[in-house]
């Protein structure tokens, strides 16, 4: 563990580097490292920590060089640090907390440098600040008024300013450091610090300062409890708990003689704000609760104020709807990592709402934008609000972080694509990325004829869905003329283009021949499933009983005809293989190349990529598995107890997290054991259980169909992070199955 000495001299010798601000420049080719190409792509990790930077900050550009916007916040950090000596450097990052202790040595967590240091500036805000954001009345004309413009133009600038005094926090702070930089248990270091002695005397006369000459909601005596709240989703409770309950004892060792921490994890009638307030003042308390427990908590007793309120990432909770008095929160702390994530967290009825007046701006490029409207009153609110935001902010000290946090990190991230079969004519039609799960054949009739000119009526759409209702199996050029005679209510008919497109769809569809018995068929003579298109070749769909791939009924017309359930034929065995027919020791590209190379049902190249992982030493997978709006099936598109039992691996299914996070605890638990036996998170349609979960323990990134670039980022974000036993060389994979 580095020692203050230490730290104090990597930030002198750093300082000017990190801290200096370097153009944004885009990197526009981004999305082309996730789009398939054969052999695949090797990206170094940089790469995708530069491109998550270059967004925020291109988030924060206005864009427009004629407003000037100015904040000294970041220059006085580099005066400080040029004008404080290394010894009483030392002294001050002594102050901050070492890391995170746990039984288990590869989840012991050693601050850096520059995270100590940014913790002690925000705490004690040695220095005030100021930003400000001046647009004149020359560049107001000149931006929102074309040159031939005939009318009255504005004459008044717009102007924002504001400032930050030294001494304390800000009120409200939003604690943005980069996905993977220690948020969590940096969050709670700095609320452990404002509750310290001298730090927590100070917060409380400053307050009742603020309070003079000033009508305020509440008691006249101000009662703080020496409390902390923080409130968390139930895919991170657990984590939270365990990175505070690692910390302990490093606060512990700060605090003077006679000092006790207690930590609540749950509400009820034993726990309230007020036993808080009336704990012995050497007792310092935690109280970690979902974000929907705090109003309850605060509303009991509304005389007491808290000193503290820690919200994670999006999970914020709403005020209440019926005004009523509750306990004032002293500070509040918001741990959010993305642009998204904070727009959307003021767009409820909460305190970061009333902070900047209304939701917060898309993008600081909106300023423009909104006078180019000649709405100025909207304009001059996005100013101040950018102004507000880069004081109660840690963007400075992002770019620091990182440069420390890179030596934790894998060096680079191998990507692969293995392409899989198109199963069925109904995933061909809607052009789905993935071929997992049935899709309604009906909904892919009318989703393709729809057009701008023409939609589907209600009543045309359930004369489509009984018709291959009705007929279980087809050939396509049986149902042409009969979509074409349909009329809806008012009398209106799929036009004859809709028809003609649909048509060459059908004859863009390539199977290599049936998929049951493997025989070469022709198109003209293939047979599909009329409940989801599964092409199969006369005889054998004359001797199904049910479709071999959505399982539905397929009555024949000849009902002497014998019939033969060829599903056995395609069960587990088929779908999910147990074994992987290519050499071993041949390494993991040329593993997975072969299995590209198969021509694969894209459930069965899912599964033969899962066994080539584990082959080759990958035994904690995240994967990620597409779900299609239109399918028709209550199920997930890959089954996991199947996959668990033809794979030997433990699958937890993330979509299943409820509540608390009890149940997410344990999986996350067994997933961070270090053992051999492999273990993998599986998503389906609950990509927020990724927000803010720490997933350093993944070390391979599975995604079967197609993903957002920003989800696909978000995933690999939660596999990339710092750990103190990570390999650097042994790089993360990425592998894709798509159709």
């Amino acid at each position: 563990m580095p020692s203050s000495v230490q730290c104090a001299s990597r930030i002198k010798s750093s300082y000017n580097d990190v801290l200096t601000d370097t153009p944004t420049t885009q990197d526009d080719t981004y999305s082309d490292i996730f789009r398939p190409t054969e052999g695949g792509r090797d990206v170094p990790v940089e790469r995708i920590w530069q491109h998550a930077r270059d967004e925020y900050e291109d988030w924060l550009d206005t864009k427009e060089p004629r407003i000037d916007v100015y904040c000294d916040r970041p220059e006085y950090i580099r005066k400080w640090i040029e004008d404080i000596s290394d010894d009483d450097l030392a002294n001050v990052i002594s102050q901050t907390p070492k890391g995170v202790e746990s039984i288990d040595e590869g989840m012991r967590f050693e601050f850096t440098a520059w995270q100590r240091l940014s913790m002690f500036l925000f705490v004690h805000n040695p220095f005030s600040s100021m930003a400000r954001i001046d647009i004149d009345t020359d560049a107001v004309r000149s931006i929102s008024y074309h040159e031939n413009y005939i009318g009255a133009r504005r004459k008044i600038p717009i102007n924002a300013q504001f400032s930050l005094q030294k001494g304390e926090p800000p009120d409200v702070s939003i604690i943005d450091l980069p996905a993977g930089a220690g948020k969590t248990a940096w969050s709670l270091c700095v609320l452990f610090m404002m509750m310290c002695p001298d730090m927590y005397t100070r917060l409380c006369k400053n307050r009742k300062r603020k309070r003079v000459g000033e009508v305020c909601e509440g008691d006249i005596l101000l009662k703080v409890a020496r409390l902390s709240i923080v409130a968390v989703g139930s895919s991170v409770y657990g984590h939270f708990v365990d990175t505070l309950q690692g910390l302990i004892p490093v606060f512990q060792r700060m605090l003077p003689e006679g000092y006790h921490i207690n930590v609540w994890t749950r509400t009820g009638v034993n726990y309230s704000v007020e036993d808080a307030y009336n704990m012995p003042g050497k007792v310092i308390t935690f109280w970690i609760m979902k974000p929907d427990e705090i109003i309850v908590e605060r509303r009991k007793h509304p005389s007491i104020s808290i000193m503290a309120c820690l919200v994670d990432e999006m999970e914020i909770s709403p005020n209440s709807r019926s005004k009523t008095s509750m306990s004032p929160i002293m500070k509040q702390l918001l741990t959010q990592a993305t642009p998204q994530r904070l727009v959307k967290a003021t767009r409820g009825n909460n305190y970061l709402r009333e902070f900047f007046e209304g939701e917060l701006f898309r993008s600081a490029g909106d300023i423009a934008y909104q006078m180019r409207a000649r709405n100025f009153a909207y304009a001059h609110r996005i100013c101040e609000q950018l102004c507000k935001f880069k004081l109660i902010t840690q963007f400075a000290f992002r770019k620091a972080v990182l440069s420390d946090l890179a030596q934790l990190l894998p060096m680079s991230m191998n990507i692969r694509f293995i392409k899989s079969r198109r199963q069925t004519l109904a995933s061909h039609i809607l052009g789905a990325t993935t071929d997992n799960a049935p899709i309604s054949m009906a909904d892919a009739i009318c989703s393709m004829v729809q057009t701008r000119e023409f939609t589907v009526h209600h009543s045309l759409r359930v004369q489509i869905r009984d018709l291959f209702r009705g007929l279980n199996h087809f050939n396509i050029h049986d149902v042409t003329e009969k979509l074409l005679a349909m009329k809806d209510a008012n009398d209106n008919s799929i036009p004859q283009e809709s028809m003609t497109r649909l048509k060459d769809r059908y004859n863009e569809f390539s199977t290599d021949g049936c998929p049951i018995c493997m025989t070469n068929s022709a198109m003209d003579t293939l047979r599909f499933c009329g409940s989801c298109g599964y092409a199969m070749c006369e005889m054998c769909c004359q001797r199904c009983d049910r479709c071999p791939f959505c399982r539905k009924a397929m009555r024949i017309a000849n009902p002497t005809t014998e019939t033969v359930d060829l599903t056995a034929e395609v069960e587990d065995d088929d779908d999910y293989p147990t074994t992987l027919p290519v050499p071993d020791g041949i390494g993991l590209d040329a593993t997975l190349r072969a299995i590209h190379g198969l021509n694969l049902k894209q459930v069965q190249a899912t599964t033969m990529v899962l066994h080539a992982l584990i082959r080759y030493g990958y035994k904690r997978p995240l994967i990620l598995v597409e779900k299609n709006d239109y399918h028709h099936i209550r199920d997930n598109p890959i089954i996991p107890f199947k996959l668990s039992r033809v794979c030997g691996m433990e699958i937890f299914n993330a979509d299943e997290i409820r509540g608390r996070g009890t149940d997410f605890n344990r999986m996350k638990e067994r997933f961070d054991r270090r053992d051999n036996i492999p273990r993998a998170f599986i998503c389906f349609s609950n990509p927020n259980f990724m927000v803010g979960t720490d997933l350093c323990m993944a070390d391979c990134i599975v995604t079967s169909g197609t993903f957002a670039d920003k989800l696909v980022t978000q995933a690999i974000g939660r596999a990339i992070r710092p750990r103190p036993d990570r390999d650097p060389t042994k790089p993360i994979v990425l592998a894709t199955v798509h159709v």
